[in-house]
């Protein structure tokens, strides 16, 4: 299950875990003590408003938080999915305690439903596939045991390299709320929060109602988290803000004037203490980021020291004495968590923010503190980065609103990132980042603006990169700016002229869009496009674009036995490249030739048995010259070969994502230090 932040995913997974738990208890709720009862009564009834039927087959819900477990088998990776399980269970305490074996045993008899939630929250490259392979060996354990299983696995797409493709998984993605579910989310959330005062919670959705109505806002209701920001914003105010970015902002401050605006000493505090209380959000935000990355684990915390360390220092570089700082950085550690509830205290001295984006939305404040080349320079060295993503995107939004002098430099990094290597041409970062600015509403008051990161994404139109999310927005801009129309047609008609991969590409993206859309791009393309009847009407949905690249990918599924990497290798102008650049790419190779391309459900989408080391593959990645002879090998490949094609790129393009580069920061200013051991 793949969505975006605060979409919702861990709920899902949390809530299908408890309708399995409700399902076997049901015919035993007097065996329940009594606030288990409450829990299932409204367990029960919440199913049935939602229209969630119970499950018909009983099956034991396991729920996994995969950061947990990635944490555990750091340096000892012979430690099994159910050994972890087991332990998990024996930390609930009961009356006895179970092992593996007993596991096994439970296994054979009963059938199972895993969720294994946050996949993307373990970006280390090494964790992941020793936690993937983990996985795996238990899934091959239970198939031997003639286990029964179901397995739900979440991720963030950011964080999503088509990892578990050996598996062939069914994708399911979630879609942006309509308007209607929204609303619905909102009326529940509203009436939840004010049970006892049912004017109020009407008042604040009939607001909801009205920000739905503008367009801007409106666009920022697409995921319950923002809904929920939305409905505690809209308790002391009656319009919204219309970035997601102001609305994470707006957000922090309302908490904040809640507890300024109390009576007494603790509102007074707080007031006075509010540039210092938000610099350690910040700089919290921005070193529990930093260590995610390092460490390659999301869910990393901080001590107690830590937030003094960093509260201290705060202080000494405001000229505070180092006794005087430590003792006012502990009252500020005080307030900060006492006060607030974005950082808490998830674990006995475990500090972080119960929500992933806040942590995401605070680093990106420390982010732009500083001074404008510094602010500049990171974002600059963050841009590729799957992992600072969000992070990057709300630095830039804010950079956007509140120093307008720098768009124009803002948009040249993002232009940049497309042409500092050959890597950069096969992945196209830049333009990847342009289309993820797009979906944040990037731009969206300065037309001009928002028409050039159009123009960069509309390169990307033949690749197999572009998210279909985008198509919305580029038939929008297509119809309103002529400008944008003739690069789309052009753009086409150079992609058919091309042949191979890239008309292939663009032969499954504009059957998509003719049978999406109407409009001039529609009208122009249907004619030219092979076996489409020049009468043909848009349904306004039709196809999946699944199903498309299935019907595109036939010819690739009848060549299904061919080797990638001596398809490749037949394409590559080996004279070209040094003694040392021949030795990494015949390497890579090699191990590209236990990968196949594989008849499954996706068509063409359907490849690999395993994956190139990630070390060889940042190797290729790092070498101009190996790119530069891939680039033209990919030209060189017939629209027969596109999965090969398609394979590499997303290879190429997965080592520049998730390339480290927060050591880099430190080249663009300090950043904020945990306690020295």
């Amino acid at each position: 299950m793949i969505g975006g932040p605060g979409q919702g995913k861990s709920t899902i997974g949390q809530l299908i875990c408890q309708s399995y738990r409700a399902a076997i208890l049901e015919a035993r709720t007097g065996e329940l003590a009594l606030d288990q009862q409450r829990i299932m009564h409204d367990t029960l009834t919440h199913l049935r408003e939602i229209r969630v039927p119970l499950p018909r087959m009983h099956r034991w819900p396991i729920y996994v938080r995969l950061t947990e477990y990635s944490e555990r088998i750091l340096g000892a990776e012979d430690y099994s999915l159910l050994k972890f399980i087991a332990e998990q269970i024996n930390n609930r305490g009961g009356a006895y305690s179970l092992t593996q074996g007993h596991l096994y045993n439970w296994l054979r008899q009963w059938p199972w439903m895993i969720v294994l939630d946050g996949l993307d929250e373990v970006p280390d490259t090494h964790t992941r596939r020793t936690l993937l392979q983990k996985v795996s060996e238990f899934l091959s354990d239970a198939a031997m045991q003639r286990a029964d299983i179901s397995v739900l696995v979440t991720t963030r797409r950011q964080g999503y390299n088509d990892d578990m493709r050996t598996w062939e998984p069914r994708e399911f993605e979630l879609v942006e709320l309509s308007n209607q579910q929204a609303l619905h989310y909102g009326r529940q959330l509203v009436t939840s929060r004010h049970p006892a005062d049912s004017a109020f919670a009407d008042l604040v959705h009939d607001r909801l109602i009205e920000a739905a109505k503008e367009k801007m806002t409106a666009k920022l209701m697409g995921s319950p988290l923002q809904v929920s920001i939305m409905a505690s914003l809209l308790e002391d105010r009656v319009r919204l803000p219309t970035t997601r970015h102001a609305l994470f902002a707006d957000f922090y401050e309302t908490v904040f004037k809640r507890e300024a605006n109390k009576i007494g000493s603790i509102g007074e505090r707080v007031e006075q203490h509010k540039a210092n209380i938000d610099a350690l959000h910040n700089a919290a935000g921005m070193l529990l980021h930093f260590d995610g990355e390092k460490s390659g684990q999301a869910d990393v915390h901080l001590t107690r020291a830590d937030l003094q360390s960093i509260a201290t220092d705060q202080l000494v570089a405001q000229t505070y004495e180092n006794s005087a700082a430590r003792k006012a950085a502990e009252h500020l550690i005080g307030l900060a968590t006492d006060r607030f509830i974005l950082l808490v205290e998830k674990s006995t001295d475990n500090w972080g923010f119960e929500v992933r984006s806040f942590q995401e939305f605070m680093a990106s404040r420390y982010i732009v503190s500083g001074p404008e080349d510094q602010i500049m320079d990171r974002l600059r060295i963050l841009a590729r980065s799957s992992h600072w993503r969000n992070t990057w995107l709300f630095a830039a939004a804010q950079v956007f609103e509140m120093r307008p002098h720098l768009r124009e430099t803002l948009l040249a990094i993002v232009a940049e990132a497309d042409s500092q290597s050959m890597s950069d041409y096969l992945a196209r970062p830049g333009a990847i980042l342009a289309v993820d600015m797009l979906l944040d509403n990037f731009a969206a008051t300065t037309p001009g603006l928002q028409q050039r990161l159009v123009k960069q994404t509309i390169e990307i139109l033949d690749a197999p990169l572009l998210p279909v999310e985008i198509l919305p927005i580029i038939q929008e801009a297509s119809e309103r700016d002529p400008v944008v129309r003739r690069l789309v047609q052009e753009r086409f008609q150079a992609a058919m002229r091309a042949g191979g991969p890239r008309r292939a590409s663009m032969l499954v993206l504009m059957r998509l869009w003719t049978r999406r859309y109407k409009g001039a791009i529609s009208t122009y393309v249907r004619p030219r496009l092979p076996g489409t009847a020049s009468s043909a009407k848009p349904d306004g949905g039709g196809e999946s674009f699944e199903s498309i690249w299935g019907s595109a990918g036939q010819a690739a599924r009848r060549q299904s036995d061919f080797n990638v990497g001596e398809m490749l290798a037949d394409k590559i102008n080996w004279d070209s490249l040094s003694e040392d650049e021949t030795a990494t790419l015949s390497d890579f190779l090699k191990e590209a030739q236990r990968l196949r391309v594989l008849p499954q459900s996706g068509g063409i989408k359907g490849y690999s048995v395993r994956k190139v080391g990630a070390l060889t593959t940042a190797k290729v990645a790092k070498s101009n010259g190996i790119c530069a002879v891939l680039a033209d090998a990919c030209e060189s490949l017939s629209e027969e070969e596109t999965a090969v094609a398609e394979w590499l790129i997303r290879q190429i393009a997965q080592s520049v994502r998730q390339d480290f580069v927060g050591d880099k920061l430190s080249s663009a200013g300090p950043l904020p230090q945990r306690a020295s051991a």
